[in-house]
């Protein structure tokens, strides 16, 4: 297949729905699938087509471009499907160009896939009516999406939020969800689009084999943007209170807008900071380290860090109980809040689970690998080529 994967987000912003996108490109190409991954990437990089440099304006407190969906954009969007010969278009966000891209492959008779990354939005904040009033209108404008209201809950600029998103999977012709408690929620909220649950691949960045606990020290990381929604400084307080009971080391791989605060609350802890790494880096990180922390709540659908922690054969340490399903055996869950944290941890560290966790991991990891997401990639595509045909 000729595949044509489209994001809205800039391709190197560091990000779970990127980290997935280069993983499903990497699955897909690896089967002999031609994977295209049309995506802009931040200035002055401008290693892409040139008209993805040129978005109608950019959001940069979010890093985010904005394409309006107009006669432009859907120009641009065909000369290329025509070009390459695209068979498959898959989106994977829900703005501007996302929508265009639907809309292109519509006139030319071409399936379109949506994997949703997320509806779980959080945007808490003042003003919310007349910001989510403004965000309606500019996204109807953007988008070429009526967004028609399907949500009851969240905050006013959340429900925005999640009517574009759900807009969007039912003008798809497949919906694909990374996780089951995802779908659910979706098909309660009105989508209606054919849709399966297709759980993230990991694609190694090298090919060196997932290594066993290592004999130090134990290390928990956490990996990942430092922003409110994951959490950092809740899990860093919960670490300094655990590191008062038992001796561990907290590493923290990413950046953003908390990092500041967050060496702050680190200071006099055995907590240290890695910054932004890439894949390789990233991949070394959870080799050194015995378990890997995901605390977000309410937010995540399926993270990647998930993936990538048990594909390595570590455990998860967590607190959402909507993740269950995904980490099964090779998770430790506790409750959200700073104190169970930190009781979590240490009954994780006294209790000896580590290696008990690694075990289940590497059983659980079969289920991430690229030979499961291509064969039920490849099932969909050839179900609904059959449902075009009939």
């Amino acid at each position: 297949m000729r595949i044509a994967i489209i994001s809205d987000y800039y391709l190197d912003y560091l990000g779970g729905a990127q980290v997935s996108m280069i993983a499903q490109k990497n699955a897909l190409t690896d089967a002999g699938h031609q994977v295209f991954l049309l995506a802009p990437l931040k200035p002055p990089n401008t290693a892409v087509p040139e008209w993805l440099n040129r978005p109608s304006f950019r959001l940069k407190s979010l890093e985010l471009p904005v394409f309006k969906n107009g006669k432009k954009i859907r120009s641009n969007l065909k000369e290329f499907f025509e070009t390459n010969k695209i068979e498959v278009v898959h989106i994977q966000t829900e703005f501007g160009l996302a929508n265009a891209a639907i809309g292109v492959a519509n006139e030319m008779g071409l399936p379109v896939l949506h994997t949703v990354h997320t509806i779980y939005w959080q945007a808490p904040g003042k003003l919310q009516k007349p910001v989510a009033t403004v965000m309606r209108a500019l996204l109807r404008k953007v988008t070429g999406n009526s967004l028609v209201k399907m949500t009851i809950s969240g905050s006013d600029i959340e429900k925005v939020l999640q009517d574009l998103t759900l807009n969007t999977a039912n003008s798809v012709d497949a919906v694909i969800s990374p996780s089951a408690h995802q779908l659910s929620d979706m098909q309660a909220a009105g989508v209606s689009s054919k849709a399966i649950v297709l759980t993230n691949p990991f694609t190694k960045p090298n090919s060196e084999p997932a290594k066993p606990l290592p004999k130090t020290l134990p290390r928990i990381a956490l990996i990942g943007r430092l922003v409110p929604e994951k959490r950092p400084l809740e899990f860093i307080k919960a670490s300094v209170l655990a590191q008062k009971k038992i001796d561990f080391e907290l590493k923290i791989i990413g950046d953003g807008p908390l990092l500041e605060q967050a060496k702050i609350l680190a200071k006099d802890a055995n907590i240290t900071f890695t910054g932004r790494l890439n894949s390789d880096l990233v991949q070394q990180e959870i080799d050194n380290s015995h378990c890997v922390a995901v605390v977000s709540y309410g937010f995540d659908n399926q993270p990647m860090t998930i993936i990538e922690a048990i594909s390595r054969h570590r455990g998860v340490f967590y607190v959402d109980p909507k993740l269950t399903p995904i980490i099964e055996d090779a998770g430790f869950p506790t409750e959200p809040d700073i104190q169970s944290m930190a009781d979590g941890i240490v009954s994780l560290l006294k209790d000896a689970q580590l290696e008990k966790l690694s075990l289940a991991a590497t059983t659980k990891s079969a289920d991430f690998s690229p030979e499961t997401f291509v064969k039920g990639y490849e099932q969909l595509v050839s179900e609904l080529s059959g449902n075009r045909s009939a």
